[in-house]
């Protein structure tokens, strides 16, 4: 399957998504090696992980097909396009390896007991050599050493950037800080 010809006819029009998407491809093949990822399951994950970032709300809650995470998440819609993605990949693309379907499904802030895959993925979204943000640069950096001490920044520093925005965090981000702080 080409999956970059699937991320080019998704998101032709979103060169700017294109190209953060090449980058968390790279980062995470790169963070795959360090941390002994495999390498088929993060070239699928990171190309395919934002194919519905630009569906309508509508167009995503229909691909999610799942009223029970619709609602879960009803405050927090931006979560619905990683939902809406990993439908499409099962769905559309016939995709059913657990381990590609999780890493797309929780790319936004990871899951306790997540698998290597996915933290990497979650990682990688963060700190692709395409954010310009001094967090992303001090991710990167810790992930070349230390996976799960990296992604753990990368949450806190989400948090810290939703609370100074007068936004609250899902309660799922504050769960997953808790949970890795005491599974070091």
């Amino acid at each position: 399957m080409d999956f970059e010809r699937i991320l080019l006819e998704k998101l032709g029009d979103h060169k700017d998504r294109i190209r953060h998407v090449k980058g968390v491809y790279e980062r995470a093949l790169e963070l795959g090696l360090i941390h002994g990822g495999d390498p088929f399951v993060l070239k699928q994950a990171a190309l395919l992980h934002d194919l519905c970032k630009y569906d309508t709300i509508e167009s995503q809650v229909e691909m999610i097909d799942d009223l029970e995470l619709v609602k879960k998440y009803q405050d927090t819609k931006v979560v619905y396009h990683a939902l809406a993605a990993a439908a499409y990949v099962k769905k559309v693309l016939g995709i059913n390896d657990p381990k590609v379907i999780e890493a797309i499904q929780y790319h936004m802030w990871g899951k306790p007991d997540m698998n290597l895959e996915t933290m990497i993925i979650v990682v990688s979204d963060y700190s692709e050599p395409n954010r310009h943000f001094k967090e992303a640069k001090i991710v990167y950096e810790r992930a070349l050493k230390d996976l799960k001490e990296a992604y753990l920044l990368s949450l806190q520093f989400t948090v810290e950037h939703l609370l100074k925005d007068n936004v609250t965090p899902h309660i799922e981000q504050l769960e997953c800080i808790e949970y890795y702080k005491e599974t070091k």
